[in-house]
């Protein structure tokens, strides 16, 4: 399609249907009917480009002026709860399913480099020499690793989990904007710091209060971290392969994709956080805190496996340029 001819051809209508939204308040009942056509005639256009010019500032400005003239003609509003659980349901986990697979090799990749190292610090004690003092180690195995998670308040401790835990998170987000190139460093450095810490407990014969420790919050949050790796991978490789479409076009889209996990996972992080601060330094058995963490695993997956496949069943994307053209209120 010659998308210049058909912009000459039907800008007239668009101009028109602007004018009208605009001042919809002082319409003749001539110009309301007028509205409505219009209304019409625009949505099909808008159709078209999506279908076949595939322009993004062409669609995004047909886009607006459709939900525009919607709204005065039928006068529909969204409200805001329903956009906030449209977000958890379709746009959130739609995004981390469609990841799923770069997900999955960030962690395993993480949690190999994590064993490796562990292994490697807790068989060789001149590793151990170069990390610190025999001293510095004992009273890190014996002291420190576990007075980190009840020194202070519950709920300032809480708080401070989430904003190291969101700042890891959003150093992954970052990095997209370089394409995820510094985002396989920043991971082996989360890695590294892991396997060290277990490998010094382990050469103390320390890795059940180790994996006692970290288990509880240590699952979700990670879990968090790979995913937000994830989609700032993706959106890197896009730009080396964009597939059928046009580069400019699937790069904003993940561009936006990113943005969605960015806020679902202030909620990921905010649960992790409370477990950590509330759930690993309590009084109850190991069994039952490492159960809480495996439960909240278990239950963040299952979320995304469930919404996720089934919006994508629905041929959604998370895409906000692809949700429904109505305006939300509170």
């Amino acid at each position: 399609m010659d998308i210049d001819a058909f912009i000459a051809a039907h800008r007239p209508a668009w101009d028109r249907l602007d004018h009208l939204v605009k001042h919809r308040s002082s319409l003749t009942g001539a110009e309301v009917d007028e509205l409505v056509d219009l209304y019409q005639r625009v949505a099909t256009h808008l159709s078209i480009v999506r279908s076949a010019a595939r322009d993004p500032m062409l669609v995004g400005r047909l886009s607006a002026l459709v939900a525009r003239a919607r709204s005065a003609v039928t006068g529909a509003r969204t409200p805001a709860w329903r956009e906030f659980g449209r977000f958890f349901t379709v746009s959130f986990p739609v995004v981390a399913y469609r990841a799923r697979w770069w997900w999955l090799a960030s962690a395993l990749a993480c949690t190999a480099v994590a064993w490796v190292l562990g292994a490697w610090v807790a068989a060789n004690p001149e590793v151990q020499a170069t990390i610190g003092t025999p001293d510095e180690i004992t009273r890190l195995v014996e002291h420190d690793f576990a007075d980190y998670y009840s020194e202070n308040p519950a709920a300032s401790f809480a708080s401070r989990v989430w904003l190291n835990n969101a700042w890891v998170s959003a150093q992954m987000i970052i990095y997209s904007v370089l394409l995820g190139l510094p985002i396989p460093y920043a991971l082996f450095q989360n890695a590294a710091n892991v396997g060290i810490s277990g490998g010094l407990m382990a050469s103390r014969g320390k890795l059940d209060i180790f994996f006692g420790l970290i288990t509880p919050h240590g699952l979700l949050e990670l879990t968090a971290v790979f995913l937000a790796a994830a989609v700032g991978l993706r959106l890197g490789w896009t730009v080396i392969d964009p597939g059928p479409r046009r580069r400019t076009e699937v790069l904003a889209e993940q561009g936006r994709a990113v943005m969605s996990v960015a806020l679902g996972l202030v909620a990921v992080l905010f649960a992790s956080g409370l477990i950590e601060a509330f759930v690993t330094p309590s009084g109850l058995p190991t069994w039952a805190r490492v159960g809480i963490g495996v439960l909240a695993e278990v239950a963040f997956l299952g979320y995304v496996i469930a919404f996720g496949r089934r919006a994508l069943r629905a041929h959604e994307t998370g895409d906000i340029e692809r949700a429904p053209d109505t305006a939300p209120t509170a």
